[in-house]
């Protein structure tokens, strides 16, 4: 009998001509990907004449806060933390460990850690600042692909094929701290229209015959003051000042069925997610040995393979945890392979995980150690609040925590 006959070419090919449309009608629905390049856009009209006014001057506040300053005739960012205005947090030369970073961030877990930011993030940082580059090279820092191998219960999962070097995303592969002085020095640089101030933001402003919020109360240490504000962004993070402030208001004015509504909306939940992090400074003569092992990283290439500029060791991590566990802290690399070795997979893990660690221990590496809990996981839908005012933006962990019910 005649075997099967191939589907027309014409068949195939509308296919796949269906199918990228389909790909992309939803990055242009669900994602900003093709909003980057309307980043470094002037803008055709003048400024909006007011202030934004972004509360928090973190790493998503300093971003709200550039993308402003290109909108808006002045833009201040209003920062708790003091040491954020001097030089300290523009000039650091260096990526800090632990025992000698002179400042650190409040609730930022694993701050002084090697972070990999998503490509998106550093897409934007190259669209917006052209010495983005320069910046991280000087301390110490790669911009490498984001390629990495994923075991899910032992089973590797089957990485994507790009069609040329230059489709590959790129992170950067730098401590937390160092990240955010590189992007608070750049935005300062870039946005003349900026003012920092020290202070706490303890309230909102607004007309009772108007449904704008036209400032923010803070907190300094010469006492209260009243910052005007045409548009107010919450960048505060995992305290998400902006439902304390939105929900003070209301009750202030009377309106505690709107300050109910605003309650009934929070959702939290704990995670019950725990886990060790052990960061081991290796010395540089062990590669070779680490590669006889069998680890299969890249020095020159892969993000956790983290050079530091002032020390040429290597920062390299072990990074373990779960539902619910471990019991008890762990503080010793015994600690770590009997952990790992209670980790029920599918396919055995990797030998070169536990080899590593007993070249670690043979040649007493030293290795700092430290033990998490995820925070409870909020989550606070805004855009259901029929209340909120139209001139106030809440960014990232202000409105979300890492939450994996919540996508």
């Amino acid at each position: 009998m005649p075997g099967r006959s191939s589907p027309p070419f014409h068949v195939i090919t509308s296919a796949s001509v269906l199918a990228n449309g389909v790909v992309s009608l939803l990055v242009e629905q669900l994602t900003a990907v093709n909003d980057l390049q309307n980043l470094d856009r002037p803008r055709p009209y003048r400024k909006v004449r007011g202030t934004a006014v972004v509360c928090g001057g973190s790493i998503s506040g300093l971003l709200a806060a550039k993308a402003c300053a290109a909108h808006f005739e002045s833009v201040i960012v209003i920062e708790a933390e003091g040491w954020l205005s001097d030089s300290t947090a523009t000039n650091l030369d260096k990526s800090y460990r632990d025992a000698d970073f002179p400042h650190k961030r409040s609730h930022v877990a694993q701050y002084y850690a090697t972070h990999f930011f998503l490509s998106f993030l550093i897409k934007a940082m190259l669209k917006w600042f052209p010495n983005f580059s320069s910046e991280v090279k000087k301390k110490g820092g790669k911009i490498v692909p984001q390629v990495f191998t994923t075991y899910i219960s032992g089973i590797p999962l089957v990485l994507p094929k790009f069609a040329s070097e230059e489709k590959v995303p790129r992170t950067v592969a730098i401590t937390r701290p160092t990240f955010e002085t590189i992007l608070r020095k750049l935005v300062l640089e870039s946005c003349p229209n900026l003012t920092y101030i020290c202070g706490s933001v303890i309230g909102l402003v607004k007309d009772s015959t108007a449904d704008d919020i036209r400032g923010v109360r803070i907190r300094k240490s010469t006492g209260e003051t009243i910052v005007p504000a045409s548009l107010v962004l919450d960048c505060t993070g995992s305290a998400m000042g902006g439902f304390r402030w939105l929900k003070e208001l209301a009750i202030a004015e009377g309106r505690n069925i709107s300050a109910l509504r605003l309650d009934s909306l929070r959702s939290t939940y704990s995670p019950k997610l725990r886990y060790a992090t052990f960061e081991f400074n290796v010395p540089l003569h062990l590669r070779p040995r680490m590669k006889e092992l069998g680890y299969p990283g890249n020095w020159e290439t892969n993000f956790i393979d983290f050079l530091n500029q002032a020390d040429p060791d290597i920062d390299f991590q072990y990074i373990c945890g779960g539902w619910d566990r471990p019991k008890r802290n762990l503080t010793s690399i015994h600690d770590m392979k009997e952990f790992i070795s209670q980790i029920g997979v599918w396919r055995p893990l990797p030998e070169w995980i536990t080899l590593l660690l007993d070249l670690f221990e043979e040649n007493k590496v030293p290795f700092t150690a430290k033990s998490n809990s995820l925070v409870s996981c909020t989550y606070i839908p805004y855009h259901l609040y029929e209340d909120l005012p139209s001139n106030f933006v809440v960014i990232g962990d202000s409105g979300m925590t890492t939450n994996p019910l919540r996508a």
